[in-house]
């Protein structure tokens, strides 16, 4: 969850717009969201975990990915 966050940060400061940052920070509130559910119940349905889990990783990626698509297109330009 820090990292993240961390990366969202960074992805706002490499001049990702908004839109795609709501995204993320939706897809991160979900993920969370559906992974503590999971957790919560006494019969834990794993699909909500899995799924929380996902999520988070494809915020993740896409964040970083964000930074680097970012960070060339300044480059090269």
């Amino acid at each position: 969850m820090p990292l993240a966050l961390l990366l969202m940060f960074l992805a706002e400061y490499s001049g990702l717009a908004p839109l795609y940052l709501h995204i993320l920070g939706i897809a991160l509130l979900l993920g969370r969201l559906s992974h503590a559910w999971g957790v919560q119940q006494l019969k834990e349905p794993l699909k909500f975990r899995v799924f929380g889990m996902v999520l988070t990783f494809c915020v993740l990626l896409l964040s970083a990915l964000a930074i680097l698509l970012l960070y060339v297109s300044k480059t090269l330009l």
